[in-house]
């Protein structure tokens, strides 16, 4: 069990939670996922920037494909 006190915080709860631990919690939760979102967006970015750049097949000058030999062209 946790005794807070009063003196140290706002005063305000939610159940028997200070609305500062509450907030605290959710913050930290949202800015793990705010985080997580933002490189997941980077990455859908920078891998939407080497298919331009490599054409739609992927077909860049490292992939297996580009040092097999094509047929029928």
């Amino acid at each position: 069990m946790v005794w807070y006190n009063d003196g140290q915080n706002l005063g305000v709860r939610i159940g028997t939670i200070p609305v500062e631990d509450v907030f605290y919690g959710l913050f930290m939760f949202l800015m793990t996922v705010t985080v997580y979102e933002a490189l997941l967006k980077r990455r859908a970015v920078k891998g939407l920037a080497a298919e331009h750049a490599f054409g739609s097949q992927g077909r860049g000058p490292c992939s297996a494909e580009a040092a097999t030999p094509r047929r029928g062209r």
